[in-house]
Protein backbone atom coordinates (compact mmCIF):
# COMPACT_ATOMS: atom_id res chain seq x y z
CA UNK A 1 0.00 0.00 0.00
CA UNK A 2 1.44 3.34 -1.05
CA UNK A 3 1.45 6.18 1.41
CA UNK A 4 0.14 9.59 0.41
CA UNK A 5 2.90 11.96 -0.53
CA UNK A 6 2.22 15.49 -1.63
CA UNK A 7 4.79 17.89 -2.90
CA UNK A 8 4.02 21.57 -3.22
CA UNK A 9 0.30 20.94 -3.44
CA UNK A 10 0.61 18.38 -6.24
CA UNK A 11 -1.50 15.25 -6.37
CA UNK A 12 -0.46 11.99 -4.77
CA UNK A 13 2.69 10.60 -6.35
CA UNK A 14 3.31 7.00 -7.36
CA UNK A 15 6.50 5.22 -6.30
CA UNK A 16 7.87 5.70 -9.81
CA UNK A 17 7.10 9.42 -9.71
CA UNK A 18 8.88 9.66 -6.37
CA UNK A 19 11.92 7.87 -7.79
CA UNK A 20 11.88 10.15 -10.85
CA UNK A 21 11.76 13.19 -8.57
CA UNK A 22 14.70 11.95 -6.49
CA UNK A 23 16.61 11.03 -9.66
CA UNK A 24 16.15 14.45 -11.22
CA UNK A 25 17.12 16.36 -8.06
CA UNK A 26 20.25 14.25 -7.59
CA UNK A 27 21.15 14.69 -11.24
CA UNK A 28 20.68 18.46 -10.99
CA UNK A 29 22.93 18.58 -7.94
CA UNK A 30 25.62 16.60 -9.73
CA UNK A 31 25.38 18.57 -12.99
CA UNK A 32 24.72 22.11 -11.74
CA UNK A 33 26.89 22.34 -8.67
CA UNK A 34 30.59 22.91 -8.69
CA UNK A 35 31.50 20.01 -6.43
CA UNK A 36 35.14 20.12 -5.39
CA UNK A 37 34.88 17.22 -2.96
CA UNK A 38 35.45 13.97 -4.89
CA UNK A 39 34.11 11.87 -2.01
CA UNK A 40 30.85 13.85 -1.97
CA UNK A 41 30.52 13.57 -5.75
CA UNK A 42 31.09 9.80 -5.56
CA UNK A 43 28.34 9.52 -2.93
CA UNK A 44 25.94 11.52 -5.08
CA UNK A 45 26.68 9.40 -8.15
CA UNK A 46 26.25 6.19 -6.12
CA UNK A 47 22.91 7.47 -4.82
CA UNK A 48 21.83 8.21 -8.38
CA UNK A 49 22.77 4.66 -9.46
CA UNK A 50 20.74 3.20 -6.57
CA UNK A 51 17.68 5.20 -7.64
CA UNK A 52 18.14 4.03 -11.23
CA UNK A 53 18.26 0.41 -10.03
CA UNK A 54 15.10 0.88 -7.97
CA UNK A 55 13.12 2.48 -10.78
CA UNK A 56 14.13 -0.06 -13.45
CA UNK A 57 11.45 -2.64 -12.47
CA UNK A 58 8.79 0.07 -12.84
CA UNK A 59 9.81 0.63 -16.47
CA UNK A 60 9.74 -3.12 -17.15
CA UNK A 61 6.19 -3.33 -15.70
CA UNK A 62 5.00 -0.54 -18.01
CA UNK A 63 6.31 -2.39 -21.09
CA UNK A 64 4.36 -5.55 -20.25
Amino acid sequence: MEKDFWIRGARRMTDLEKLEYIHSTLQEQINDCNINNDSYLDEMETSLKFVEELREPHFKEKKE
